[in-house]
């Protein structure tokens, strides 16, 4: 086995990016829950979504990000996890996208994530390609190590 694919393939390393995962998924579901009228304008701000959409997003959005999050954080059903994140990451991408080219301008993207600036813009687009870079990462390197799924693993084998 090669180093670059020992270091790919390194637990740690997997671990450390569903941390990042979990902290981005969990802190931006957390503002939401507590106020999910606050969120409703930021989603229409993209003025996107029919006006039909915009609380049931407000409401069901978070709660896949705090599901999701506790499932990349704690490691059960990785893959799973991933697929959903790159999933969602995707859309906010294509969200961003479409309102910035439409020529929206809006205080925030929506995200509320703690540590980073809440721009409106082509940063956030970029942030959010990084973010699906690590969730890909995971989706295809992660081998059950430091998880729920890798503990459920061993048990079931020996």
């Amino acid at each position: 086995m090669s180093a670059a694919v020992k270091i790919l393939t390194h637990p740690g390393l997997c671990l450390a990016f569903r941390l990042a995962l979990a902290w981005l998924f969990l802190g931006a579901a957390w503002p939401k829950l507590v106020c999910p009228a606050a969120f409703s304008v930021s989603v229409a701000a993209y003025r996107i979504a029919p006006d039909s959409l915009i609380n049931l997003t407000a409401v069901t959005l978070p709660w896949t990000e705090l599901f999701v999050g506790i499932g990349i954080l704690i490691g059960l059903r990785v893959r799973a996890c991933a697929l959903i994140l790159i999933g969602q990451l995707l859309f906010f991408i294509a969200m961003l996208a479409i309102a910035i080219t439409a020529g929206v301008t809006a205080e925030s993207c929506g995200c509320e994530v703690p540590g980073f600036t809440e721009e409106f813009g082509w940063d956030s687009v970029w942030r959010d390609v990084v973010f699906i870079a690590l969730a890909v990462h995971v989706a295809l390197f992660d081998k059950r190590g430091y998880s729920v799924d890798g503990l459920l693993a061993r048990r079931a084998a020996g």
